[in-house]
């Protein structure tokens, strides 16, 4: 039943939405750029190298676009596949480690009932790929610790931390490495720092991951060190990148959210496993019961520490730490089960999440003429990648109304039912379903979707009149870009700023086709450039080009 229920909201209306911007975009369009260029060591993107991100989520890209087409389902389903395999491998696994038999059930429903695990299990990022691999590891090696001292065990742990490595770099070691480094030190036991079993598993991790990254050396030198180890790693860490900051109670916020009404639970195991862990490390000594607890308390500490202090920050970075959090949540369940009313669901938390969420709703059906003049001043016109009408759609409203319903009616369930029986477990799994499965893809649709058709009916002009047309077809934007429709018109675009005007009129003046994407806002801009043409609008969006681009496309209807 557990195993079902993972299926149908992993899996249910996975693409029935359209991409987002950027990085759902971007990641589509490089593995689709893979597949028409044959190159499989490089990733590119419009043309040019993509070198921010190692290469195995292309590859598992490419791989689900060469099987199931180019399209939304084949572009996440990587992600949602990874997620079931890490669910299921916590339903029978996590019993057998923390030799607690239904603890696989607990997590897995409560790591099901999180938000955010269930939204990025649901997109097409490199996050989920690299938690599975994380969780991987760090359970193997603890497999290791305290089921098994032969090399297999270990050698796992090395592989799947190879595949992190190969996922997205150096974070992966960082995650893992001083978590195993934190456990040992409080078990007294370095064993797998015995110089033949380090060495194995050390040779191991690199003949994996080491020959990708010397053949990318090789054909692209110091540009990837520059762009993926400095830029991408480095000043990622220690500088703010693209604007996604964030203070140190920054992922304190994103969890409260993120696992909610779950997150309710966090004080409690504030209270129960930081003493804990405390007397553990000054001590070094705790229970046999209490080391799956400990190990998994450590590791999502950690995880929270190292990106708290990451300069760059964005939700979906704190995902690997949601199977070891959820994991000690589930161990905290099991050991108040026998109560008769649960003590470590905290009302007050509860309440204050969910005033919260309240707080962001009420307004977007109350004044929603005003949220709406908020949300358009906040559109930066070359960096911003949706581009919304002047006035917010009625349907946002009605929806804004009904998340405000639910998020009422769940945290009343979740505090009415007292005891952890299945009908408490339902509550988290509706709200997510309700918000991760129908709501925002709904959300989704109304800000793509426009997008997505105005790419699409260019790609269709372009299939349709490609003996007709006088020279190559040039895609250009404007004031605008959106990753995404990259992949929807499967041509590069040229991206070019609001402040050189010049440069569009001087693409727009060459007789060969060329058709514009942008924002109905920067029409009165466009109109004062010459021999540029609106063609069509899809609400915010607005597509326009030169002479040549607005006969192409009229002689398709």
């Amino acid at each position: 039943m557990v195993l079902a229920a993972c299926i149908v909201m992993l899996f249910s209306g996975l693409g029935s939405f359209p991409l987002t911007d950027r990085d759902e975009g971007e990641y589509a369009a490089s593995a689709s750029e893979m597949i028409k260029r044959g190159d499989f060591v490089v990733p590119y993107l419009n043309g040019r190298p993509y070198l921010e991100k190692p290469i195995l989520f292309f590859w598992t890209l490419s791989s689900s676009f060469k099987t199931f087409g180019q399209n939304e389902f084949a572009a996440r389903l990587p992600s949602a596949l990874a997620g079931l395999i890490l669910l299921a491998s916590m339903l029978f696994w996590a019993g057998h480690l923390s030799d607690r038999s239904s603890l696989g059930i607990i997590a897995s429903l409560l790591l099901l009932g999180s938000p955010l695990f269930l939204l990025v299990a649901r997109a097409c990022l490199t996050d989920m790929l690299l938690t599975l691999f994380i969780w991987c590891s760090m359970a193997f090696f603890y497999a290791y610790m305290e089921k098994d001292r032969g090399p297999f065990f270990i050698w796992l742990s090395w592989f799947f931390l190879s595949l992190g490595f190969l996922t997205k770099g150096p974070v992966a070691v960082a995650m893992c490495l001083p978590t195993f480094l934190l456990y040992s030190f409080i078990r007294r036991d370095f064993s797998w720092l015995r110089p033949r079993v380090l060495v194995s598993g050390i040779s191991l991790f690199w003949v994996v991951s080491l020959p990708w990254y010397l053949e990318i050396y090789q054909r692209m030198g110091k540009a990837f060190v520059e762009t993926f180890f400095i830029t991408q790693n480095f000043e990622r860490f220690a500088t703010t990148l693209l604007g996604h900051g964030g203070g140190p109670i920054y992922y304190l916020a994103v969890l409260a959210i993120g696992l909610f009404p779950y997150s309710a639970l966090l004080p409690g195991l504030a209270q129960r496993g930081l003493p804990l862990l405390y007397a553990a490390v000054k001590k070094r000594n705790f229970l046999p019961k209490d080391s799956f607890f400990i190990f998994c308390l450590i590791a999502s500490l950690w995880i929270f520490i190292l990106l708290t202090a990451a300069a760059t920050k964005q939700i979906n970075y704190i995902v690997p730490a949601l199977p070891f959090l959820n994991l000690c949540l589930g161990v905290l369940i099991l050991e108040e089960s026998r109560a008769s009313e649960c003590k470590i669901v905290s009302k007050t938390w509860l309440i204050t999440v969910s005033a919260l969420l309240l707080i962001v709703t009420v307004p977007w059906f109350l004044f929603p003429s005003t949220i709406w003049k908020y949300v358009l001043k906040l559109i930066r016109f070359d960096s911003t990648e949706y581009a919304f009408t002047v006035h917010m759609p009625a349907s946002l409203s009605f929806w804004a109304f009904g998340l405000f319903l639910i998020t009422i009616l769940c945290s009343f369930l979740f505090l009415h039912f007292k005891t952890w029986k299945i009908q408490r477990f339902c509550v988290p799994l509706f709200f997510s379903g309700w918000l991760i499965v129908f709501f925002l893809p709904t959300l989704a649709c109304m800000v793509q979707c426009p997008a997505k058709d105005m790419a699409l009916s260019v790609k269709r002009t372009i299939l349709a009149n490609h003996k007709e047309q006088r020279g190559p077809v040039r895609l250009t934007s404007f004031g605008l870009w959106k990753p995404s429709m990259i992949f929807y018109a499967n041509m590069p675009i040229k991206r070019i700023k609001t402040k050189h005007p010049k440069r569009l009129k001087d693409a727009l003046s060459r007789p060969s086709p060329c058709f514009v994407f942008t924002r109905t806002r920067l029409q009165d801009k466009l109109d004062k450039i010459p021999n540029f043409l609106p063609i069509k609008k899809w609400e915010g969006y607005m597509l326009g080009g030169n002479e040549a681009a607005y006969s192409l496309f009229r002689s398709q209807r």
